[in-house]
Parts: C-alpha cells; sequence; structure tokens
C-alpha cells in the first residue's frame, strides 16, 4: 500500500509540474500527436522479425546504392558525345607510312609487306633445305620416265578430269564405279 500511494503521489507532483511548464509559456502552440505503430496507416502491418530488419535493411540500403551509382552514371554520360577532339598537333603531324586516310594506299602497302615476308621466309627454307642437303651422302640416280608413259599418263588424265566436269551432268547410276 505504501508503493502504491507513494507511485500516486509521483504522478500527480509530475501532473503538476506539466501543468506550470504550460501555463508558463502560453505562446506555444505546438503539441506534438505522437502516433502508435499499431495506429494509422501501419494498421494493418505485423510487426518485423529480426531477420527482416536485419537483412531487409540491408537489401534496401544496397538497392539505394546501386541507384544512385547508376543514376550519378547515366548523369555522367550524359554529357559525353563520344566524338574524339582531335587535337592541331595530331592534325600537323603525318605518319611513317605516308597514308593519308586512303584504304587503297594502306591495302597496296600491306600486300607488299606481306610480298617481302613472304620471299624472305622461302629463301629461309631454301638455304635451310641446302644445308640440310650438304650433309646427305646418299643420292640417288632416276633415270627419266619413256616418252610413250608420258602420253599415257597425260590422255588418262584429261579423260579422267572430263568425266569428273560431265559427272553432274550425267546419271551416274549406271556407270560402274572406278576402284573395279
Amino acid at each position: 500500500m505504501k508503493r502504491n500511494e507513494a507511485d500516486i503521489q509521483k504522478r500527480i507532483a509530475k501532473e503538476q509540474q506539466l501543468e506550470v511548464v504550460s501555463q508558463l509559456d502560453e505562446n506555444c502552440t505546438f503539441r506534438p500527436h505522437i502516433q502508435s505503430s499499431r495506429k494509422g496507416s501501419n494498421a494493418g502491418q505485423r510487426s518485423r522479425s529480426a531477420f527482416e530488419l536485419s537483412h531487409g535493411d540491408a537489401l534496401r540500403k544496397e538497392t539505394n546504392r546501386r541507384m544512385l551509382k547508376l543514376k550519378n552514371d547515366q548523369e555522367e554520360l550524359q554529357h559525353m558525345t563520344f566524338q574524339p577532339k582531335i587535337s592541331d598537333y595530331a592534325k600537323e603531324v603525318s605518319g611513317r607510312l605516308q597514308i593519308n586516310n586512303e584504304q587503297s594506299q594502306f591495302l597496296e602497302y600491306l600486300k607488299q609487306e606481306n610480298i617481302k615476308k613472304e620471299a624472305k621466309r622461302l629463301e629461309v627454307l631454301r638455304l635451310r633445305e641446302e644445308e640440310e642437303a650438304k650433309s646427305c651422302t646418299f643420292s640417288p640416280q632416276t633415270t627419266d620416265c619413256p616418252a610413250y608413259i608420258k602420253r599415257i599418263a597425260k590422255s588418262m588424265s584429261i579423260v579422267k578430269a572430263a568425266r569428273n566436269s560431265t559427272s553432274g551432268l550425267l546419271d551416274n547410276s549406271n556407270m560402274k564405279p572406278d576402284w573395279k
């Protein structure tokens, strides 16, 4: 009973202090109205768990950070024209190749360079073969094929070429295969 009476007296003392303070400052018209979490727009929502608070807030923070980064990137790119500016010095200097915006000159230069490289490669290959041939002791002696055999081979190749060129035009179902 004593504790209960002490609590009641404390409450009464606080209320009297609030009345004195409110009476002293009549010019202050603002009275804050604080809503509890169960009233107003959040009335139908349940309270969030600790997991939802920690992870949900982290996800929201990360999403906001990404959105701000994208917005900043877009603002930077908005002022970019992607048109390079060539300095006056670069316009005055000519390149080593002496090519002025003409593709035919450049392509001709590339062809000449490729021809030079190929000639150099063939020369190195020929020299290598000569060096290898110097160290060889065996040199076979071959005889030339008789002329009549060369004529037969030439006529057979002509016949075979003619047969291959007309094979697409003729039906090959009646022809006998070469391997028989």
